[in-house]
């Protein structure tokens, strides 16, 4: 048996623990925004099929044609299955990017909630911290 080593390993045990609260956030940036953002972007595509005003017009018409595929994709037995259910989908692209601007604007706000949260309920330093030293430089003279 060795000199330094003992025989029994000590548990890990984490000086601190995780607030419930914050994993309830987690929950919501990874599952319920994305949901969230699927509804509204279909929704903002009915809306914008039903637009009359022309600049919206000119997108929704730009963002409504299928999804170009190579020819080789249906040739290939599995890639054409699924090449031919992404062009049956309507407005995907329209779709796809009001989601993805979506999920950006809402996780956005939701960090920026959870950062001036986070600020106000934990303290400064934790278990772990130390805070800096408080040195005064002097002016350098020769």
């Amino acid at each position: 048996m060795s000199k330094y080593r003992t025989v029994h390993k000590k548990d890990f045990v984490r000086p601190y623990k995780i607030h419930p609260i914050w994993r309830g956030i987690g929950l919501l940036i990874m599952i319920i925004i994305p949901i969230i953002a699927w509804a509204a972007a279909q929704e903002l595509t009915t809306l914008a099929l039903a637009s009359e005003m022309p600049q919206i017009k000119s997108v929704v018409r730009s963002l409504s044609s299928p999804f170009g595929f190579p020819s080789w994709a249906f040739d290939v037995p599995y890639i054409s299955n699924f090449a031919r259910w992404i062009r049956s989908i309507p407005m995907l692209k329209m779709l796809l990017t009001l989601f993805f601007m979506i999920v950006l604007a809402f996780s956005g706000v939701l960090s920026i909630i959870y950062g001036i949260i986070y600020r106000m309920s934990v303290p400064l330093y934790g278990p772990l911290d130390e805070p800096a030293p408080k040195i005064r430089a002097k002016k350098y003279t020769r």
